[in-house]
């Protein structure tokens, strides 16, 4: 009756994000411990998660991919509109959400918590997935964040967000 109500993968991990880019000292390290609580479950899901999504944008990618090719066969120029239109796409199709879920993975791996970051690391290692795949995404996250607003602000968000890849 009330299903609207109840939070979606996409909502909570948005909230998740912005929880983990934004608390400091004994708030963050109550959400980071949330993490280790019963056997790392919540890392657990938020892999699931990221594999969710990485298999849907997969798909997502190769659609857009083979419109590419059949625009270029058929002689058309794919400027910097259509690209846009192709990355617009790409964000509907699961890749913001994608997007938020490596920004998480590599928040938590960052925080000094061993536990976790082996979690992480094992679960993609079980499932044959990789930390490249990660990183390319949180760098296509950085070159693609900020409001066009504040250019100081898009580049010291996007310097924060490649140092965490430098210990992931």
């Amino acid at each position: 009756m009330y299903s609207f109500l109840l939070p979606t993968p996409e909502h909570v991990c948005s909230i998740l994000a912005s929880l983990l880019r934004n608390l400091r000292g004994q708030q963050r390290t109550r959400l980071l411990n949330k993490f280790t609580e019963n056997d790392s479950e919540k890392v657990d899901r938020l892999m699931e998660l990221h594999f969710k999504y990485l298999d849907a944008m997969q798909v997502a990618d190769k659609k857009i991919e083979g419109e590419k090719h059949d625009m270029v066969r058929r002689g058309e120029i794919i400027d910097s509109d259509i690209e846009d239109e192709f990355y617009l796409r790409r964000l509907d199709a699961g890749l913001f959400v994608l997007q938020h879920i490596c920004y998480i993975m590599a928040e938590i791996c960052n925080a000094n918590v061993p536990q976790i970051r082996q979690r992480v690391h094992q679960i993609l290692n079980m499932r044959g997935s990789s930390i490249k795949i990660v990183r390319h995404i949180i760098k296509e996250y950085a070159e693609n964040i900020g409001d066009g607003r504040s250019p100081e602000f898009r580049e010291s968000e996007q310097k924060r967000i490649l140092g965490l890849l430098d210990n992931f």
